[in-house]
């Protein structure tokens, strides 16, 4: 990771994480611990994009599946029961979103240098995931 690559980070950091925390943790009604793999989901050369590609292949499907599954009590309590922590992983090769339940883990990992459209198609393959387990 260079320079720039680290500026990215800590500008994301600085300025969308908390923001995106608050949402999460409100459309689940827990703190939802966040755990971001920064060395994999930023790649060389893709500095000045990484906001916009962090939000669109993790945070906007996230925000998205926790509103359909934490919709209404009975959600949020089934949520919260199975699931602690998020963990953003960047290191699968591919055009789709891998997710993965490890014990109280939801794993996501989507390789976060493609700019993606298919905010549904990951939206459906989170709530697909969660749905299994809960």
């Amino acid at each position: 990771m260079g320079l720039a690559e680290k500026r990215a980070v800590q500008a994301f950091q600085a300025e969308k994480l908390g923001e995106w925390q608050k949402k999460l943790n409100a459309l689940t009604g827990a703190e939802l611990e966040l755990e971001i793999l920064w060395d994999e989901v930023v790649k060389e050369g893709y500095a000045e994009n990484f906001p916009t590609l962090m939000e669109e292949n993790y945070f906007l499907p996230l925000e998205k599946a926790l509103q359909n599954v934490c919709a209404d009590a009975m959600g949020k309590e089934a949520f919260n029961a199975k699931i602690k922590k998020v963990k953003i992983e960047g290191n699968y090769d591919g055009s789709i979103l891998v997710t993965k339940i490890n014990g109280d883990i939801l794993e996501l990992n989507a390789d976060s240098r493609c700019n993606r459209h298919d905010l549904d198609e990951f939206t459906q393959v989170i709530v697909e995931s969660l749905e299994e387990i809960l």
